[in-house]
């Protein structure tokens, strides 16, 4: 009975960590002149789209960072700029805090059930577990 609760938290926890990233989505914003440690998604009208890290705006650009992975640190990665007349769109990754909270209570009741249904079903498969009564 134990081993199956540790599992079932087990599982909890790695499913809940699979699904928290899962809540969020990327949104319009607006140009905004003080700096940004959130990374945004450039689309200019050449419809190049590119995601930069540290963005600011600078005279009439909007100014940033953009490594491979676009994880990297600052310092890192190399600096782009683009003049705002050419940016059609920016975007920036907002948390659903309602969908999280949903996606965690699902996940957790799930998995109890799971343990629940396991932890008092006579699982026998012919191997020599508890015998059913």
């Amino acid at each position: 009975m134990k081993s199956f609760r540790r599992i079932g938290r087990l599982v909890a926890a790695l499913a809940l960590l699979a699904y928290a990233p899962a809540c969020a989505s990327w949104h319009p914003v607006d140009l905004a002149p003080e700096p940004s440690t959130r990374p945004v998604w450039v689309t200019t009208a050449s419809l190049r789209r590119v995601m930069l890290l540290s963005p600011t705006i600078v005279g009439d650009s909007i100014v940033g960072f953009r490594t491979a992975s676009g994880f990297a640190a600052p310092a890192q990665s190399e600096r782009l700029a683009f003049a705002i007349a050419d940016v059609t769109r920016l975007e920036q990754r907002r948390e659903n805090g309602g969908a999280t909270v949903l996606a965690v209570v699902t996940v957790v009741a799930v998995v109890g059930l799971a343990v629940y249904a396991v932890s008092t079903t006579c699982l026998d498969f012919g191997m020599g577990g508890r015998p059913c009564n």
